[in-house]
């Protein structure tokens, strides 16, 4: 009932509590998906990151500056899964405001791991079309309308070990 969900909260996670292989080993970026129905809230509140994160927020954070912040370790998507409250609270359209083409719309929830990993490897590069026509039957549909609207990039940069 409040508009929205907290699914940012997840960035700060990665930011502040994790240790990633790809980033600290291999100076790569980590991929991080979030999955839901609802716009994201535009703060995310101290009190839920210390309420549920364990602590170390000393302040609200308003998301586009978590988001870019985030960004410089990790690649970030948002799969939605259409629902009444997605049309409703417009959610679609304030997260390609906030993440562009790095938001994939599910036509079908039971397939978001072919979803989760046609996303990265095209993000890595491989042509959307030849990563759809990997799949078969109803997960070739699935995944080429969830991938079409992602560009083909580059290898990506790699950023400082830590």
């Amino acid at each position: 009932g409040n508009n929205g969900e907290s699914y940012p909260i997840l960035w700060w996670f990665a930011l502040n509590k994790t240790r990633c292989d790809a980033i600290n080993k291999r100076g790569r970026r980590g991929y991080l998906f979030t999955v839901g129905d609802e716009r994201p809230l535009p703060v995310l509140r101290k009190d839920e990151i210390n309420r549920f994160c364990g602590g170390g927020a000393e302040a609200d954070i308003p998301i586009d500056a978590l988001l870019r912040d985030v960004q410089e370790k990790w690649h970030v998507f948002h799969i939605i899964v259409p629902t009444e409250a997605t049309r409703s609270q417009g959610a679609e359209q304030a997260w390609r405001d906030l993440l562009g083409e790095r938001v994939i719309v599910a036509s079908d929830h039971t397939k978001l791991g072919e979803i989760i990993v046609s996303t990265m490897q095209v993000n890595e590069g491989h042509d959307a079309d030849t990563v759809a026509a990997s799949w078969s039957g109803d997960s070739a549909l699935v995944v080429r309308k969830a991938v079409s609207g992602l560009s083909r990039r580059a290898p990506a940069p790699v950023v400082e070990a830590v």
